[in-house]
């Protein structure tokens, strides 16, 4: 039988880490504006489990995307993590199980890490990769490289989402039915990449922009498209599409490049 709940708020403790490695007592805060639905969860749960308080807060569904979230903040859309600004995601995605797949989505994973990702049963176990990955990709700085000569194009900083697109990373079938993941990216280094052929506007993957093949300059393997914008630009000073709908931009086939560390 479980014990009753204590109702007296000044008796309630949890548990947390102490000096000498053994769990002390540490007052519990009776205002829910401080502790939080989700923190009163966990110490229920600790109440009625042998695992301490502490570790079902620091690894609750909605902890890791308070955590995620956070970093995102005061990442401010830098090594190629979508930017969480007033229109950068809607807050029901917020919920654990969306906010899993909206990152999976979002955030530009190599093909197996997404598809390691979309076949995990589990949104913790989601989450956990998610800030493992978050947390890598804000402390270190990694390069878009050629994955057969690994000939560095551009930082993962320049990896953005197409205004109108699903993801960074998006699939697209063209007209011969030949299926593409492509990863966007603002800008890369030209020097080291060719262009085949002449701008097209025939079946865009983008419509309003043209469309050019790029190979790697050193060992000539396909890598994608050069995207340039069609018809009349907007060349105002405040040019509120120019963020994600820019003049050019480059989208390589996510089974043709590869990330690497810097």
């Amino acid at each position: 039988q479980l014990p009753q709940e204590r109702r007296d708020d000044s008796s309630m403790s949890c548990q947390g880490d102490g000096d000498d490695g053994i769990h002390s007592d540490v007052s519990l805060p009776s205002s829910s504006a401080c502790f939080g639905r989700q923190n009163q969860l966990a110490w229920s749960m600790s109440q009625l489990t042998p695992v301490p308080y502490f570790v079902f807060k620091n690894l609750s569904p909605w902890s890791l995307v308070n955590k995620i979230v956070e970093t995102l903040k005061t990442n401010q859309g830098r090594n190629n993590l979508p930017c969480l600004g007033a229109d950068g995601i809607e807050r029901k995605h917020l919920e654990p199980t969306k906010f899993s797949f909206w990152m999976a989505n979002n955030a530009p994973f190599t093909e197996a890490e997404r598809l390691s990702l979309l076949k995990m049963n589990s949104t913790l176990e989601r989450l956990v990769f998610i800030n493992k990955a978050v947390q890598k990709l804000t402390a270190e700085p990694d390069f878009i490289c050629c994955s057969l000569c690994r000939s560095r194009f551009t930082s993962v900083t320049n990896v953005f989402t197409v205004g109108g697109a699903e993801g960074s990373t998006s699939t697209y079938v063209n007209d011969h039915g030949y299926i593409h993941q492509i990863t966007t990216l603002r800008s890369v280094n030209t020097r080291r990449i060719a262009f085949e052929g002449r701008p097209c506007t025939h079946n865009s993957y983008f419509p309003g922009y043209s469309w050019q093949i790029t190979r790697c300059r050193r060992c000539a393997s396909l890598l994608g498209w050069k995207f340039e914008k069609v018809g009349k630009r907007n060349t105002s000073r405040i040019n509120l599409d120019a963020t994600d709908r820019p003049d050019t931009f480059f989208g390589f086939m996510s089974s043709n490049v590869v990330r690497h560390g810097g």
